[in-house]
């Protein structure tokens, strides 16, 4: 989501911008052309661009974007072309790497990292510190990254991510209760923000042959509690119910939390597997006339007990992220030349409630929540 955001406003912002050369997973040049032109242009990200430049929007960025077919796991990215490593290498000026391989599963936990996510992020950066030499080096590590703020436009989002998982759940009706800690913080960050503190890690960082970390969340100086977002979604979703594929709304209860595991595996037990156990013996007693019942319940054990395994780790954290570097940055970035309401990303302007209530959740359910 954040490389959307970023080409965006570099285009939007920059447009005299010389060239980037992105890659893109394709059998060729010509396939990464097209799936950026089908999965990136015409996505709604591009809509202030698109109003301004209407049908020259495709030559506009063509003239600046060039997609490169390629696979960061591979030598060189995969490229096989010699003569195009070479003009890369002489062009350009400042790589930006956002991959990364988002497949939660038990991989990792052999290694006692949680999931994979974090694991081979780890990895990535561990390989950067050790082999990047005298050539700059900034490593911008988002929180929980959500839909934008304000640029291009408030409440743009791709997919369901981190918290969003909870919230798109909730809302369709599969989830009523969660495990964690009162006191633990949602650190997250809108999107636009992240894209600006890179943009300006990126020009304050570019000349200096060291390396330097900036976590970019709002745990510090802003931060907003478990509590806080359950009571918001269940405010939401009771006065903005979400309508089902047969046109009907569904109701939802307020978001029951448990602070310990004990007392959640008993809410779950009571609640759910001993009614799955009833419904299982009747079934067979009256030729399954309660299938679909049971299988409607089971499905919402099964979306509780998957978001509690991939939450756990997080869900009992109190603790928040020390963001000096980008304390430091803004304060730099303030008492410079740049224009500070163009590349905004203190997290202390946010009113989470307004935030939540006004922008994420109607552009979570706008982009990310499918019938």
């Amino acid at each position: 989501m954040e490389l959307e955001v970023f080409v965006e406003k570099i285009l939007r912002v920059q447009p005299n911008v010389k060239r980037f050369s992105l890659l893109v997973r394709a059998s060729n040049n010509q396939a990464a052309t097209q799936r950026f032109r089908e999965e990136v242009i015409k996505k709604d990200i591009f809509r202030i661009l698109r109003n301004n430049l209407g049908a020259n929007l495709e030559s506009f960025i063509f003239e600046r974007v060039t997609p490169i077919s390629g696979d960061i796991s591979y030598e060189n990215f995969g490229i096989k072309d010699s003569i195009l490593i070479e003009e890369m290498w002489k062009d350009i000026d400042i790589v930006l790497n956002s991959a990364a391989t988002t497949n939660f599963d038990e991989r990792a936990k052999l290694y006692g990292w949680p999931n994979t996510y974090v694991y081979t992020k780890a990895l990535g950066e561990m390989l950067l510190e050790q082999f990047h030499q005298n050539l700059p080096l900034a490593i911008v590590r988002p929180t929980m990254v959500t839909s934008t703020y304000k640029e291009p436009f408030s409440g743009w989002i791709e997919g369901a991510r981190t918290i969003d998982g909870v919230i798109t759940a909730f809302g369709k009706g599969r989830l009523k209760s969660f495990l964690g800690h009162p006191n633990s913080i949602l650190d997250v960050i809108p999107a636009d923000m992240v894209v600006n503190s890179i943009i300006m890690a990126m020009v304050t960082h570019a000349n200096k042959s060291s390396q330097i970390i900036f976590h970019v969340g709002s745990s510090l100086r802003n931060p907003m509690k478990l509590p806080s977002l359950s009571d918001l979604i269940s405010l939401y979703f009771t006065q903005n119910p979400w309508i089902d594929r047969n046109g009907k709304s569904i109701k939802v209860s307020k978001l029951i939390v448990f602070s310990n595991i004990a007392t959640f595996q008993a809410y779950m037990a009571i609640r759910y597997k001993l009614p799955l156990k009833v419904l299982w013996l009747a079934n067979l007693m009256l030729c399954q006339y309660y299938r679909e019942i049971r299988i409607n319940l089971n499905r919402k054990v099964r979306v509780v007990m998957r978001m509690v395994d991939l939450y756990k780790p997080y869900a009992f954290f109190t603790g928040s992220f020390d963001d000096s570097n980008t304390e430091n940055l803004r304060v730099a970035i303030r008492e410079s030349d740049v224009d500070v309401n163009l590349f905004y990303f203190d997290p202390r302007c946010i009113d989470w409630e307004d935030y939540i209530m006004n922008t994420h959740i109607p552009g979570l359910t706008k982009y990310s929540m499918k019938p």
